[in-house]
């Protein structure tokens, strides 16, 4: 379960660091998401998340056009794709 978590945590806080890219009490800027964006991305990608490390790439590619509601709705479409692939693991005995 800790690994779980450890594969969740990340995708929460791209959500949170775009919420305060756009936060004009925050410090966080534009290319400091982006940036958590493709150290993210590596972290799916090696682990084997395809369809994490292509949502990332996505929301990448859309910068700062991305609006909150589809920066949500993805993020927590990823956690749901990783919960699946937790179950087909888990399925097979991994």
């Amino acid at each position: 379960m800790k690994k779980k978590k450890n594969m969740v945590k990340p995708l929460y806080t791209i959500l949170l660091l775009y919420e305060d890219v756009f936060n004009p009490e925050s410090d966080v800027e534009l290319e400091d998401y982006l940036a958590y964006l493709d150290r993210t991305s590596l972290l799916y990608i090696g682990a084997g998340y395809d369809e994490i490390y292509h949502t990332i790439k996505g929301l990448k590619f859309l910068k700062d056009t991305a609006t909150h509601r589809i920066v949500k709705s993805s993020v927590f479409h990823m956690i749901g794709a990783l919960d699946e692939k937790d179950k087909e693991a888990a399925k097979r005995g991994v």
